[in-house]
């Protein structure tokens, strides 16, 4: 197949409502309301370039019995024409949040991200003559929610800062 090119799009789009001339009545509770959201695609191709083709190597082999060898070339590394891009697929959603002149901020994410057609090397049977090629092999699943939550409880000659984050 002709996976030597891959596409990979992506988009994000970012709402920030306390912009908004309907907010204006909130302003003095709710400093800060933002809504976020993105999505793509990435590639991986991070290995050895030309990894999908066969590679010939120079062999010296005796001839006859005295000391004198002979070059040949034999396979050193099995094609795999299918090879493919390692594929990352992730959404990620959130919401930032600022209250009472952002003394207390809260930010709240969410992500979902998804690996296919892994590049490794994988074990080819003994009989093939070959130890292993790269291969496209399964896949990967990472989801995530986090939150953090910044407070300024004293401002002036002595500041009192708190940070607390909630991953799971």
């Amino acid at each position: 197949t002709d996976s030597h090119w891959g596409n990979f799009p992506s988009a994000a789009i970012a709402w920030q409502a306390t912009n908004e001339s309907f907010f204006k009545p909130f302003k003095n509770t709710i400093s800060n309301l933002k809504v976020r959201f993105s999505a793509g695609k990435t590639g991986n191709s991070e290995i050895l370039p030309y990894q999908s083709l066969s590679l010939l190597t120079v062999y010296s082999c005796p001839t006859g019995s005295g000391p004198t060898t002979n070059a040949g070339y034999a396979p050193a590394r099995v094609a795999n024409p299918d090879l493919k891009w390692e594929t990352t697929t992730q959404f990620d959603g959130g919401i930032d949040l600022g209250l009472f002149n952002d003394r207390i901020n809260l930010v709240i994410d969410a992500y979902s991200k998804k690996t296919t057609d892994l590049l490794l090397d994988g074990q080819l049977p003994y009989t093939s003559g070959f130890a292993s090629a790269y291969q496209n092999y399964g896949s990967v699943e990472n989801k995530g929610l986090e939150i953090g939550l910044n407070t300024e409880n004293i401002k002036g000659k002595f500041t009192w800062n708190t940070n607390v984050v909630f991953s799971l």
